[in-house]
């Protein structure tokens, strides 16, 4: 049965409200002595007398547990050292030729790589613009003030015209 119950903390210390079915189960009044007895990871017991009464020690449960750990592990241990290497060898045989069926073969890859590059350096030989010798541009013109200013008459339109079209020349 789970009685579940809010702590709540009351000056300096934490109170937790002990309902009355605990109480009648206990055979315990409100004058009486309470212990907590801590008896495993994040556990606790309520009990009226100072010792705890019955029950198991925290650790036996653990102890069985290693116990058989132990056990299980020797036996291992037997087994192991009762094969023969051969067995071990012929596994590891095995599997390394299991590896060699999944890769790919890499030399028919690699040939593959090399003739197709040695067509593409035999037109890349043909074309003509390889061939060409590059020439070297002209230097742009520089002037010795950055800007070059040259005097140019100033174009008044007629009084009424806003634009003049110029025809192509033929």
């Amino acid at each position: 049965m789970a009685d579940q119950r809010r702590m709540r903390r009351v000056g300096n210390s934490w109170v937790v409200p002990v309902s009355l079915a605990v109480r009648r189960h206990l055979k315990v009044t409100h004058a009486r002595d309470l212990y907590w007895h801590l008896a495993g990871p994040r556990e606790a017991v309520l009990t009226p007398h100072p010792q705890r009464v019955g029950g198991k020690p925290a650790g036996v449960g653990l102890a069985k547990d290693l116990e058989a750990a132990r056990a299980e592990i020797a036996r291992l241990r037997e087994k192991l050292a009762a094969r023969p290497l051969r067995v071990f060898n012929e596994g590891a045989s095995m599997g390394a030729s299991a590896v060699l069926r999944q890769t790919v073969p890499i030399e028919g890859a690699l040939g593959a790589i090399n003739e197709r590059l040695d067509r593409m350096e035999e037109a890349l030989a043909r074309m003509p613009w390889a061939r060409r010798a590059r020439r070297q541009r002209a230097p742009a013109p520089t002037s010795p003030g950055g800007v070059e200013v040259v005097d140019a008459p100033v174009l008044v339109l007629p009084d009424g015209v806003v634009a003049v079209d110029i025809p192509d020349p033929d």
